[in-house]
């Protein structure tokens, strides 16, 4: 029996920790989509100029979260994997 409590102390505990860690990586992710939000949409805000140059747009497939021209692939580690 004392076993039984010990086991299930430790996965209760376990649980406690994993849903914890569920709760900070959620408000991590809300505040990294706040700040990109802002930066975006504010010409001003201090980090705007690091944003990539937006593309244009001559179809509209699906929505995308922003409107950014990425980066040309520079290597080929990818390849290799």
């Amino acid at each position: 029996m004392k076993q039984f409590q010990t086991d299930t102390a430790a996965a209760f505990e376990t649980k406690r920790i994993v849903v914890s860690l569920q709760i900070q990586f959620f408000r991590a992710s809300q505040s990294d989509r706040q700040l990109f939000t802002r930066l975006s949409r504010n010409s001003q805000h201090l980090l705007h100029p690091l944003l990539p140059p937006e593309r244009e747009q001559y179809y509209s497939l699906c929505n995308r979260s922003h409107n950014y021209r990425l980066p040309d692939r520079t290597s080929t580690l990818n390849d290799n994997n």
